[in-house]
């Protein structure tokens, strides 16, 4: 007898699987339909809400459009409008056809593999610190490392390709909360084709309540990392990744003739860095000749803990 029942389609509907041992919080934001005339049509926005492992989807009303600034104001104001939502699904279950499984799935890849490069960063920022301190600003960097580390944030370019493209078309933000079980909170963030990741200590926090967001739209100075012309196993269309300060805290630390010395090393670090073998990525960083005698916050957050 041949069995015939691999070649019958199945009646079972796909679903993903987007289940966390971590409590998560994800909010995915579509564009407003772009064809409409309707000006009152454009405030309103189809919104995906996942708290832990329960999905709640419907619509809510929002400025027309954007910014990557408003990231802050949009998530309280997503929260005020729970009540327009109704349940979706379980996080374990997202149906296959759903407009939101594309881009919930990518994200939560991207996530991961932005957790793995923030804990290979390390000999990078220590590359860092050491090229600072022969210019005399080895100081100014101690400060922002050694300072809240919820003052800084990475950046992640990505290539759009067909996959990434098929994940983001219909999205205008997504930002992800993570509480991990070593007590640090991860954000990840999706906006106009860039991904950020902001760590913070997540002692006393209540996640139930917590829809507090950093603004990674305030950046002062920053400091290309590495890239990746092939991507990483992870994230095939990762090309680079870059830490930032937040322009307030930077302001406090830096006095008009740091910050000048620092912007056009920082303008030269972007036009050199790709090219420079300590950091390339096909080769292994070298430990810093200048070994800080400092524990940074960042190190403690950013590497030590996420490799746990």
């Amino acid at each position: 007898k041949v069995d015939i029942s691999e070649f019958i389609p199945s009646r079972e509907p796909k679903v993903n699987n987007l289940s966390s041992p971590m409590y998560m919080q994800t909010y995915c934001i579509l564009k407003p339909n772009a064809k409409s005339e309707n000006e009152k049509s454009k405030n309103i926005r189809d919104v995906l809400f996942r708290f832990g492992s329960w999905c709640y989807a419907g619509q809510v009303q929002l400025v027309p459009k954007l910014s990557l600034s408003d990231l802050p104001h949009v998530i309280p104001a997503l929260r005020i409008q729970q009540s327009k939502l109704d349940f979706y699904c379980e996080a374990s279950e997202m149906p296959g056809k759903s407009i939101f499984a594309p881009p919930m799935e990518y994200a939560a890849r991207a996530s991961a593999a932005m957790e793995n490069e923030l804990s290979l960063s390390e000999d990078a920022l220590c590359n860092l610190i050491s090229r600072l301190a022969m210019m005399g600003l080895g100081d100014s960097v101690n400060q922002w490392l050694d300072g809240d580390p919820s003052q800084s944030f990475f950046e992640f370019s990505f290539a759009q390709d067909k996959a990434s493209s098929d994940a983001h078309n219909d999205v205008e933000l997504i930002a992800t909360k993570c509480y991990n079980p070593n007590g640090l909170i991860t954000m990840a963030i999706y906006f106009e084709g860039i991904y950020y990741l902001s760590v913070s200590d997540g002692e006393g926090e209540q996640s139930l309540l917590d829809c507090k967001f950093p603004d990674v739209a305030a950046k002062g100075r920053g400091y290309q990392i590495r890239s990746y012309p092939s991507g990483v196993a992870e994230w095939p269309q990762l090309r680079k990744v870059s830490i930032w300060q937040h322009v307030a805290a930077m302001d406090e630390g830096l006095d008009n003739n740091t910050r000048k010395v620092m912007f056009w090393f920082f303008r030269l670090s972007q036009y050199k860095l790709c090219s420079s073998p300590q950091l390339s990525p096909h080769t292994p960083t070298h430990k810093c000749a200048h070994t800080p005698t400092h524990n940074t916050n960042f190190c403690i957050f950013s590497f030590d803990r996420l490799k746990r």
